[in-house]
């Protein structure tokens, strides 16, 4: 039925995860805005699920974009970590926040 489609996350098979996250940090930096809200909240449902234990390659990957980057891709680089860093804002200093956030350093 529909309502067992949405009410919950639908597994994806890992080959199709790792191709999801290999591409969408690359279509974060380089869509029109209109478009980048619509990844942006893909980019936060996913980090909700994977970040940063899943996905320890994206924040290194960000910043090498910042290298030598132009105003487009710095902006889209902060559009990017303000999708995956919402999910903090009401977590100011908890233990398991340092402690997740450390690890994906």
């Amino acid at each position: 039925s529909d309502a067992d489609t949405y009410s919950g996350a639908q597994p994806l098979p890992d080959n199709e995860k790792a191709q999801i996250k290999g591409l969408l940090p690359s279509l974060m930096l380089s869509t029109p805005p209109l478009v980048q809200a619509q990844l942006s909240e893909a980019l936060s449902i996913i980090c909700a699920h994977d970040f940063p234990r899943q996905w320890p390659t994206l924040l290194p990957e960000l910043v090498q974009r910042l290298q030598g980057a132009d105003l487009p891709t710095i902006n889209g680089v902060l559009a990017t970590a303000n999708s995956i860093f919402k999910r903090y804002r009401n977590q100011y200093g908890s233990d398991a926040m340092v402690s997740e956030l450390a690890s994906s350093q």
